[in-house]
């Protein structure tokens, strides 16, 4: 389940609140994890409100079972292999880990498969989206980009990965194309279906 994002105008009582009220309504339909991404770069306190709500969360993750997962996006305060690891230094739970963001990591000019080695038993969660080149975030269809997903998808089953692959079809779409658009992205994914 896609939550808000870390910030609320930094605030963190009312972020924390946020998050826990996120992670009752996911439990409640049923759903075990919750995705949530930060602010712009530098912005809403920054990494360090991010990792203040993220300790203050974790003990309720693991009591009602609720994986909490943080979304790379480029431009934000979650973005960096750097930002990563401070995040998981700073909170030591089962419960929190990171969703993988193929397209924004590539946006940002991160090395996927640096990704996957460091943080492969961290990667509960991937949103598979393809990116136009290294270093600039803009979405484009599954095949026309450079976003080595399939590459991604493959490291991460050698190491075990258990978690969820979503095809994410971000904008640009285009009406006349989008049932063969979708068929596409249909077709390089199916086999991972289980």
């Amino acid at each position: 389940m896609q939550g808000s994002a870390f910030g609320a105008e930094g605030n963190i009582i009312k972020d924390v609140a946020h998050k826990l009220w996120n992670m009752q309504a996911a439990k409640a339909l049923g759903c075990r994890r919750v995705k949530f991404t930060g602010a712009g770069r530098g912005k809403e306190g920054g990494l360090d409100a991010v990792i203040a709500v993220l300790k203050e969360i974790a003990p309720a993750a693991e009591e009602m079972d609720v994986l909490v997962t943080v979304e790379n996006h480029a431009n934000n305060n979650i973005e960096t292999i750097e930002d990563y690891d401070r995040i998981f230094e700073a909170v030591d739970s089962t419960h929190v880990g990171m969703c993988m963001d193929n397209g924004h990591f590539d946006g940002s000019s991160i090395d996927l498969m640096e990704v996957v080695d460091r943080f492969h038993s961290k990667i509960m969660h991937v949103d598979l989206k393809d990116t136009e080149r290294k270093g600039i975030h803009r979405v484009v269809n599954f095949g026309d980009g450079v976003t080595d997903n399939e590459g991604v998808i493959q490291k991460l089953l050698g190491y075990g990965y258990k978690g969820y692959l979503v095809v994410e079809m971000a904008p640009p779409r285009n009406e006349e194309t989008l049932v063969q658009d979708l068929r596409r992205a249909y077709g390089l994914f199916e086999k991972y279906q289980r």
